[in-house]
């Protein structure tokens, strides 16, 4: 009886934890021949996400010291880095969210000869 009751209390965890929704968008950054592209592309940010993370997949790249740079003038997207002691995890958080707000950024990568390769994506807020 009691390891029913810890499944039903797990599960009622999982449930609300779904309920809430993912609070973060994941983007995938990947090169090839040089070039740059993310997925998804663009990245669509609902209201209830409220940072943005970018993951490079692609071995031999890591972000720049500026790896993202979202256009504006910083009070929708903010505290942007690299995340902990990872080259290749990058985040911002959403400072505020306006619907139907789209933005421009450039992804800023270097490879492992220390070449810097750029791409400028979008950001639609829904």
């Amino acid at each position: 009886m009691r390891l029913l009751y810890t499944l039903l209390a797990g599960l009622a965890i999982a449930q609300g934890a779904m309920a809430q929704g993912n609070s973060e968008r994941t983007v995938i950054v990947s090169v090839k021949n040089g070039v740059i592209s993310v997925s998804p592309d663009p990245a669509n940010m609902s209201k209830n996400h409220q940072k943005i993370v970018w993951s490079v997949a692609t071995a031999g790249y890591s972000f720049a010291n500026n790896g993202i740079v979202i256009a504006g003038d910083g009070t929708d997207y903010g505290d942007c880095g690299k995340q902990g002691s990872s080259s290749t995890i990058y985040a911002c958080k959403k400072l505020k969210h306006v619907d139907k707000k789209q933005f421009k950024y450039d992804v800023n990568l270097i490879n492992a000869s220390g070449q810097r390769v750029s791409q400028d994506p979008w950001i639609n807020n829904d």
